[in-house]
């Protein structure tokens, strides 16, 4: 339950940030299918894809943090595409501005995932407790 309510919470997170990143740059929302970059970014995310899910195996049966590193190293490739594709194929745009700041906050989220979900588990099993 916890990590339901945890996922629900990083989902409307990441929507707020990029909302707010977006307004306070001035930005307005494009995409990289319009331009010629459609290709490579459809080539780029889904090589990135594939390898990972081939990977997930590996990953899954090891010990240690190493599936937190694996996810936070998967978003820092597919949001740093994105980022370097519009600002190559988005040039009117600071769009790419706003990801290299989302993509930061997400990396710096990640790595700070473990004592968010400790902390939230005794939120949670306290407030159980006391009723």
């Amino acid at each position: 339950m916890a990590i339901i309510i945890f996922g629900i919470l990083l989902l409307v997170l990441f929507l707020l940030l990029e909302k707010v990143t977006r307004r306070i740059l001035g930005v307005k929302k494009q995409k990289i299918s319009v331009t010629r970059g459609r290709h490579i970014d459809q080539w780029g995310r889904g090589a990135i894809f594939v390898v990972f899910i081939s990977a997930i195996p590996f990953v899954v049966t090891t010990d240690g943090p190493v599936l937190k590193w694996y996810f936070m190293f998967y978003f820092l490739l597919m949001l740093g595409l994105r980022s370097i594709l519009e600002w190559k194929y988005l040039k009117s745009s600071k769009q790419y501005v706003a990801t290299l700041i989302f993509t930061f906050v997400v990396v710096v989220m990640f790595y700070s995932v473990d004592s968010w979900m400790l902390e939230l588990y005794r939120l949670i099993e306290g407030g159980l407790g006391a009723k």
